[in-house]
């Protein structure tokens, strides 16, 4: 088995390790790391529980090579949305507000998918929400409801900025 050194960051915090060719970034934050923040589904990328960011887009971490990891900086929602810092608070209000069904499988994969659909389209149509939701299997909720929430967000940020 080849051990590769590699050196990324997690939620601000530098991390240096070596990892296999063929582990998983999911692996890695669950069992190496200990984070029991992250959420893993289905190991396929079809359920879209254990998206994070990675280098600022969106990915299924079960889908991520943890050797991919050179220099890269890992964000998920421990790190970021419970904190209900500056504009991630009006995503986090938002989803509760009007999306109070969703369980906590569900809710750290959208909250940061929802994070990054806005920072790069700050008014997204409902058309861009739901194919963004599209990469989550959630039945806890309407998608209508989910659809509501996020421009529900948008809006916030827009009006309130931080």
């Amino acid at each position: 088995m080849t051990l590769l050194k590699r050196e990324f960051i997690v939620n601000g915090c530098t991390n240096e390790m070596e990892v296999s060719s063929h582990e998983t970034l999911l692996n890695l934050l669950q069992q190496r790391l200990q984070r029991d923040d992250i959420n893993g589904g289905c190991g396929r990328g079809d359920c879209g529980a254990c998206t994070l960011l990675l280098n600022g887009q969106p990915v299924h971490a079960c889908l991520v090579l943890a050797a991919e990891l050179t220099s890269a900086d890992v964000v998920e929602t421990a790190g970021n949305m419970t904190l209900h810092a500056g504009n991630d608070r009006h995503i986090v209000n938002a989803y509760q507000d009007h999306a109070p069904g969703i369980c906590d499988f569900c809710r750290p994969g959208l909250w940061i998918s929802t994070k990054a659909l806005l920072s790069e389209v700050p008014a997204p149509t409902d058309e861009q929400i739901r194919e963004m939701i599209a990469g989550h299997l959630c039945y806890c909720t309407s998608f209508d409801q989910l659809v509501e929430a996020v421009n529900v967000a948008a809006r916030a940020i827009s009006e309130g900025g931080t």
